[in-house]
């Protein structure tokens, strides 16, 4: 391992690189790291960030960690703000060189996953954070992912298109709907692949009695539990929008027909949706 490491690392100092990085590790095994611990190895922590860049995938998962306790402990204004905008250079930069990272790992990472992760911590953390911002990252990340974004993702997808759409409702009446849709479909996808983890790893336990399957099981049926939760969600937040309302689908759509009315794939989709929200008696 030592010399896996030495060999990613670019200059004379690729020992002290290894020392670090053996020290932040330390630090940051506790589930919750503490702020003192989190203080100290931060100067050893930013070193590897900035100077080995693609050393170890620890380097952005401690980041992450270690971040967030200083942000949340930190007393001074200015230091947090700091500490904020160097959150968000860690998934810059983890996906700036996701290739040489996921080429040194086994564990499959995504660009979509990062982002959607990114912008969870962006509407979280961030004072005052920009509603359209976090509504582009989250709209990437899901378009990236589709039926394997994670659920809450998912689901904060849609919370913030609800909410695009009740600022600016000619502006984003039409992509509500495709948000809709498309958040419909990848949840449901989500539910299945829980489902055929479940019958697989049920199917093991039965077949060697291996405690480590029943509790895969055990797990992914928490997970369908909270995404059967996001399913109702997804769909609340589409309903209380407004845009489900007939009177409003006629808004969105009139224009669109008027300018489609040659194209009869737009003009099937729009029956299908009208349909489906049960406004087959609108002109």
């Amino acid at each position: 391992e030592f010399r896996r490491v030495l060999f990613r690392s670019v200059g004379a100092d690729s020992v002290k690189c290894l020392q670090n990085v053996f020290l932040v590790n330390q630090q940051m095994q506790p589930k919750a790291p503490t702020y003192a611990a989190c203080k100290e190895v931060y100067p050893l922590w930013k070193e590897v960030f900035t100077n080995y860049p693609v050393a170890r995938v620890d380097t952005y998962t401690n980041g992450v960690k270690l971040l967030k306790v200083l942000i949340s402990k930190e007393p001074d204004a200015q230091l947090k703000a700091t500490y904020i905008n160097e959150l968000m250079a860690v998934y810059d930069q983890q996906m700036k060189y996701f290739d040489k990272l996921q080429s040194i790992t086994k564990t499959k990472m995504s660009i979509g996953g990062i982002l959607g992760k990114k912008a969870i911590d962006y509407m979280q953390i961030v004072p005052d954070a920009n509603p359209d911002s976090v509504y582009s990252m989250l709209a990437k990340s899901v378009e990236l992912e589709k039926g394997n974004s994670e659920f809450n993702i998912t689901t904060q997808f849609m919370k913030h298109s609800a909410l695009k759409y009740k600022r600016d409702k000619e502006g984003h009446g039409e992509q509500i709907i495709e948000d809709y849709l498309n958040a419909s479909v990848y949840i449901v996808d989500v539910l299945d692949k829980y489902n055929e983890r479940i019958e697989h790893y049920t199917k093991k336990f039965q077949e060697t009695g291996d405690p480590k399957d029943s509790t895969y099981v055990e797990g992914y049926s928490k997970n369908i539990d909270n995404a059967r939760i996001s399913r109702n969600n997804i769909d609340a937040y589409f309903i209380n929008s407004g845009a489900a309302k007939c009177e409003d689908l006629n808004t969105i759509y009139a224009a669109k027909v008027e300018e489609n009315k040659d194209n009869i794939e737009y003009l099937n989709k729009v029956i299908s949706v009208m349909g489906m929200l049960k406004c087959t008696n609108e002109d």
